[in-house]
């Protein structure tokens, strides 16, 4: 457990919502999905902060999750970490969903162009992350993807206040970065290239594990409101149930 005090910010894509989140403790920080047209936002927050990006975790490697890792990793000069069945998709994220989710951004992302991390880190279940102050451990929840991953932090966190995120700064225990895995009150879907709702049941079932034992983490998803496993474990049939 780490003994300071961490922050989290977070910068909203404006392709499909998609949440950024920023932890930081001491002068060392960590990007969790890094999405479109985030780059610029998140250089504000480091330079007014004044952190050193040490890496950058991808919950899974859908276009709304991963459009500006290459970018932010090739700037900062820092290693993308990624679950192992998911690495793939780094080489093509516009490739790897329907062109009805693409359609309206390929004239932009043909314009930027795409090129791979320089340094990717395949990540298996249970392994654990070091980015300075800041330790995590992934572990591996396929389903809405092969290689969907669901971060931990444990340690004391100032969440700030974000309109439609959260209400209002509150203190966490501990962080699950869910991805698409998890969402307020819901799940990720499971009909996309690479989703099975068989392995979605039973990453619920042991996420569900989790949950029971960890009730006041802070639940951070890819998309949407914050939660606690408290109340997701309450109001959310899919995780209180695993369907």
């Amino acid at each position: 457990m780490t003994s300071e005090r961490a922050t989290l910010d977070f910068v909203v894509s404006p392709y499909l919502s998609a949440t950024c989140s920023l932890l930081y403790s001491g002068r060392d920080a960590l990007l969790v999905d890094p999405g479109l047209e985030v780059a610029s936002e998140v250089s504000t927050l480091l330079e007014k902060n004044e952190l050193e990006l040490r890496a950058i975790l991808v919950s899974h490697g859908h276009l709304d999750h991963v459009g500006d890792v290459s970018s932010i990793a090739e700037k900062y000069e820092v290693p993308v970490y990624v679950g192992k069945a998911d690495k793939y998709r780094l080489e093509d994220p516009m490739g790897q969903l329907p062109s009805a989710f693409t359609n309206q951004i390929r004239p932009l992302w043909d314009e930027r162009g795409w090129a791979e991390p320089a340094t990717v880190h395949a990540i298996g279940d249970g392994d654990v992350l070091d980015a300075g102050a800041l330790r995590l451990r992934a572990h591996s929840y396929p389903g809405h993807t092969e290689g969907s991953t669901v971060y931990f932090y444990e340690g004391e966190v100032q969440v700030n206040p974000l309109v439609g995120v959260t209400p209002r700064a509150l203190a966490a225990p501990g962080l699950a970065f869910t991805g698409d895995v998890l969402f307020k009150g819901t799940i990720g879907r499971t009909d996309l290239p690479g989703g099975n709702p068989e392995d979605m049941k039973a990453s619920l079932t042991k996420l569900r594990a989790f949950a029971l034992a960890h009730a006041e983490i802070v639940v951070v998803p890819g998309h949407g409101p914050l939660s606690t496993f408290r109340d997701e474990l309450a109001d959310n049939g899919y995780l209180r149930t695993a369907f």
